[in-house]
């Protein structure tokens, strides 16, 4: 079951709020990749990837123009 598996909506709230910061704070963006077989899981993982880009980006795009 396997294919199955996905995260809850806690795990991708944390994955998208948190994830991308953590992974790059220490050089490694596994945590969106969970590996071979859980088709669910890594398609979520790259929506997860893609949304933190947009809501870091974001944040960081109304600092710069607010500040």
């Amino acid at each position: 079951m396997k294919a199955a598996s996905k995260y809850s909506t806690l795990e991708m709230v944390l994955l998208v709020l948190i994830g991308l910061p953590i992974g790059l704070l220490f050089s490694n963006l596994d945590l969106f990749w969970p590996g071979a077989g859980f088709k669910t899981k890594n398609r979520q993982g790259w929506l997860a990837f893609f949304l933190s880009l947009l809501v870091w980006g974001g944040i960081l795009y109304i600092s710069v123009i607010v500040f």
